[in-house]
């Protein structure tokens, strides 16, 4: 039968056959130091008019990290369909054309800011967007 271990650093539980003391992380059925994404804080935002391009929000986080957070959002339609794609729009300016990205997230330490391109020539951008911040950063 697994044997489990509470500690600061949370459970652990090794597999059968195995002391939960002594085993390695491939002998262990679970391991709080395994835990691939925790969710830190997640909610909705509207951004709003930023310049004549994007629409703008910026969420600070409760708690400062002490590396900059990844950070996962997605534009909710209101007929609940969700979109998450970060794809290019095509703009063109006479005889220049450029690529803009669809959203930017640009995340910190202590916020992010979320940059929604106002034109796509799909379809209208939704103006609602859900997040999800991670305690995990680019390098964990």
């Amino acid at each position: 039968m697994p044997r489990a271990r509470l500690s600061a650093n949370g459970i652990d539980i090794a597999k059968p056959g195995y002391d939960v003391d002594t085993a390695g992380l491939p002998n262990m059925l679970f391991s709080s130091s395994m835990v691939a994404a925790r969710i830190a804080a997640t909610g909705t935002v509207v951004p709003t008019a930023y310049d004549s391009n994007y629409n703008y929000s910026v969420v600070n986080f409760a708690t400062a990290f002490p590396k900059p957070p990844i950070v996962l959002v997605a534009g909710i339609y209101g007929d609940g369909t969700s979109d998450q794609t970060p794809f290019l729009t095509l703009s063109a300016d006479g005889s220049t054309a450029w690529n803009r990205p669809y959203y930017e997230i640009r995340t910190y330490t202590d916020r992010f800011e979320l940059y929604v391109c106002k034109i796509s020539l799909i379809r209208t951008p939704p103006s609602t967007w859900r997040y999800w911040v991670f305690q995990n950063t680019i390098e964990t």
